[in-house]
């Protein structure tokens, strides 16, 4: 039944004083129950708490306070709306007519899981770049989808079986494209490279993947051989996502089955230049720093298995990573991102190969007094901590610097409580974007080093990993 409103009028008209009209907008209170604008991209957690979302990035103030995951909606690109006259290059088709993908991947892809593999949003050759050699393999379509499918299922249980399908799907074919040698070589090793990623997300966290780094491996090699003249514009491309990759495995890889890359090779490819504005930020030096990072951890590692040492051998990865690199184009957070890991370097160094332990019986770099060998290693990890932290949190390139900042954290004191809170949220930042167990993994590794040192026992985090038989990957 509608509701009855009863109106009384005046019975002499007055005119209404202007001074009882009052301003919304300068009454607070007024102010206040205005209707608040929805908040679109809040977080699952707030949506489920029926509170407000701050939407602050990558993890919202409550959900900090809280201590629990904040899961995001990814928000949607804009330069669909913006560039409505855009025109795709005659060899790249439209992805709404010509690629055979799931478009609700497709877009989870370019709007959040590419971003986890990048430094520069702005050059990413992850994005549209890539829809050139989706084009032309239905393997690369399915290992990007399954790719997506986990990040964006946070790589739950509840969506392995469809990730398994598209995954098995995407293998047949690659080894198809291979033998038929109907798709690109470049174009086969991004098909490789993202299953060989998502191998210790969905299956055995202790499986970096062995089978498709040493596939990717052998792509490279070919590729390389080839004459200058017939050679991929962008083989450095593909040279700085394969030494980073192969940088994150070198805890676990065997040096006999996987050898480094020859140094030479590596040299002549970054000094070619001719990656293009794509490439430059994962050319030059931090080609080089990530392959000479994968020679010294595979040094390291096979040391604290209990191999021979190499005097020599330390002493040029020593100078090595003691000589200022600089890159070709200068930019400070390149600038940043170099010397952040080379001291990363120069701690595993010195811990392995100068920290005298009781097991020690081979000679090697001349032993120094402990004291003074921890006092060195403990500054460059406040150097670290000093040029990582206070980089914008939540961006791709902050994200990169997780292997450095673990190697840091881990050589904090008792005493430096607040930079451990502070590294910890950092790593909390990064979880929750990247979504990883191999993440998660890392800041449990980093919380048992601290409280064995607490304890007074002096242990790095490789040998713990080591201890505790893992396959320690940061990829």
């Amino acid at each position: 039944m509608p509701r009855a409103f009863r109106v009384r009028f005046s019975k002499q008209g007055r005119s209404v004083d202007p001074s009882l009209h009052i301003d919304a907008a300068s009454d607070p209170a007024l102010a206040e129950a205005r209707p608040r604008q929805k908040s679109r991209y809040g977080c699952l957690e707030c949506k489920k708490g029926k509170v407000k979302c701050d939407e602050a990035h990558p993890s919202c103030n409550r959900c900090q306070r809280r201590g629990i995951k904040c899961t995001v909606t990814a928000r949607l690109s804009r330069w669909r709306l913006e560039k409505p006259g855009f025109d795709w290059p005659p060899s790249c088709p439209a992805p709404s007519c010509s690629l055979r993908i799931d478009a609700r991947l497709l877009q989870w892809w370019m709007d959040a899981t590419c971003k986890i593999l990048v430094l520069d949003l702005h050059l990413n050759p992850l994005s549209l770049p890539l829809i050139e050699h989706l084009g032309v393999s239905p393997a690369l379509c399915l290992a990007l989808e399954s790719f997506s499918l986990g990040h964006r299922g946070c790589w739950a249980t509840k969506s392995r079986v469809e990730f398994f399908e598209k995954r098995s799907h995407a293998l047949g074919l690659c080894r198809e494209e291979l033998t038929s040698k109907a798709v690109p070589l470049e174009t086969s090793f991004y098909t490789v490279m993202l299953l060989g990623l998502t191998t210790p997300f969905m299956e055995d966290i202790d499986d970096y993947g062995k089978e498709h780094l040493i596939g990717a491996r052998t792509i490279l090699e070919i590729l390389l051989r080839q004459n200058d003249s017939t050679r991929d514009p962008k083989i450095e491309q593909l040279l700085a996502y394969y030494t980073w990759w192969d940088m994150s495995c070198s805890f676990s890889v065997d040096p006999r089955e996987i050898p480094a890359l020859s140094t030479s090779e590596v040299l002549s490819v970054t000094s070619r230049g001719d990656a293009g504005p794509v490439g430059a930020r994962f050319a030059g030096c931090m080609v080089e720093i990530y392959h000479l990072l994968g020679l010294l951890l595979r040094y390291c590692m096979q040391v604290l298995r209990g191999g021979a040492r190499d005097p020599e051998h330390e002493r040029t990865l020593e100078l090595a990573l003691t000589s200022r690199y600089r890159p070709d184009r200068i930019r400070d957070e390149d600038v940043l991102f170099a010397e952040a890991f080379r001291n990363h370097g120069l701690i595993i160094l010195y811990r392995v190969c100068r920290i005298r332990r009781t097991t020690d019986v081979q000679g090697g770099m001349p032993w120094t007094d402990n004291s003074s060998v921890a006092s060195r290693i403990h500054g460059y990890a406040l150097k670290i901590i000093s040029l990582v932290l206070p980089t914008q949190i939540g961006t791709p390139f902050w994200n990169s610097l997780a292997i450095p900042l673990l190697t840091a954290g881990s050589e904090l004191t008792v005493d430096d409580q607040v930079l451990r809170n502070n590294v910890r949220e950092a790593f909390s930042s990064v979880l929750n974007q990247c979504r990883t167990n191999t993440v998660a993994r890392a800041k449990d590794l980093l919380e048992e080093v601290w409280i064995r040192r607490d304890n007074g026992i002096e242990i790095s985090y490789l040998e713990l990993a080591l201890q505790k038989g893992w396959n320690f990957s940061l990829v």
